[in-house]
């Protein structure tokens, strides 16, 4: 590479970062974030919410499709080596979900990644979904949950095939799960 496109492109780096630094904060992601801040604090000093279980979090910027992967990479990586797919998992990342981005760009483009290592992936935006299917409406209050309608609850397999498990109507009464089709796997075996 000559010492021009070095300088161009260490300009444009530049450029970028200087972008990225001049954005003006969010006040309402903030808020998100000092929520969730407090809510895994909470969580971790309290004896009761969850015993003997500590939650984490890592914070990165996803405003576009170049700032995802630097973050994405970390997240699944164990001591920055990502494990390839054709090896059996040994020294994997801990992430056991994650939430957002907030756009469907942005969860397109990042959600393979997390699928190989079947961790999911929900998005805070969910709760404003609002769509027809079939003829049936499909609709979530301000809380996430499903304010009508009937729903399927799904078991995602290792091999990456769904299961109807269940299902699931916005009436308390009216729902359905069927445990003997779920496994829940460990290291050494499903359970």
């Amino acid at each position: 590479m000559s010492a021009q496109a070095v300088n161009q492109e260490t300009n444009s780096q530049m450029i970028s970062l200087s972008s990225v630094l001049s954005r003006p904060l969010i006040l309402s992601s903030y808020r998100r974030f000092q929520l969730m801040r407090f809510s895994v604090e909470e969580i971790n000093n309290s004896t009761s919410l969850l015993p003997n279980i500590s939650l984490g979090y890592d914070i990165f910027d996803h405003c576009s499709d170049t700032y995802n992967f630097p973050g994405i990479f970390k997240l699944l990586s164990f001591d920055g080596m990502i494990q390839p797919w054709s090896k059996e998992p040994k020294n994997v990342s801990k992430v056991i979900a994650v939430v957002g981005p907030f756009t469907s760009t942005q969860a397109l483009t990042i959600a393979p990644l997390f699928m190989m290592d079947l961790i999911p992936m929900v998005l805070a935006e969910l709760k404003k979904s609002n769509f027809t299917l079939l003829n049936q409406s499909v609709a979530f209050d301000e809380n996430g949950d499903p304010n009508y309608g009937s729903y399927s609850i799904v078991f995602w397999n290792q091999n990456g095939d769904a299961e109807e498990i269940g299902f699931y109507h916005f009436r308390p009464t009216f729902h359905f799960i069927n445990n003997s089709q779920i496994q829940w796997y460990t290291e050494e075996k499903p359970v």
